[in-house]
Formats: structure tokens, sequence, C-alpha cells
């Protein structure tokens, strides 16, 4: 248990998004809209982070090392 504040990271249909913020915005919940997902890069805010699939890769391999000391 912790005092920090905790976030998420939400994808979902783009359908849905609009309902999503109703949602959140009748419970005075703080959110922001990151992006939209689709493709292979990561972008946010124009910047081209790469393709997920790397990202992904060095999340796992981290991992793996990190449970092996």
């Amino acid at each position: 248990f912790g005092e920090s504040q905790s976030r998420a990271v939400l994808s979902l249909d783009p359908g849905k998004a609009g309902e999503l913020e109703n949602y959140l915005k009748a419970r005075n919940v703080p959110f922001t809209k990151l992006g939209a997902v689709g493709g292979q890069d990561i972008v946010i805010d124009g910047e081209n982070f790469g393709e997920w699939t790397e990202w992904f890769e060095r999340y796992d391999q981290m991992l793996v090392e990190k449970l092996k000391s």
C-alpha cells in the first residue's frame, strides 16, 4: 500500500473513446489522451520512438536479466 499517485495507460477501440471520457468526467477522474494506436511505431506528440517490438524486446530482456540476479 502506498500513497503515491498511480497512473494507467489504456488502449481501446476509438469508437469507445467518448464513452470512456464521459465515464471519467462524471467521476471527476483526470485524464490525458496521449494519442492513437496503429501501425508499428510508437509516436507521441509527433515524436517517433521506433517500433513497439523493439521496446517490447528491451523490456522482456531486462526483466529476464533482473530475475536472474
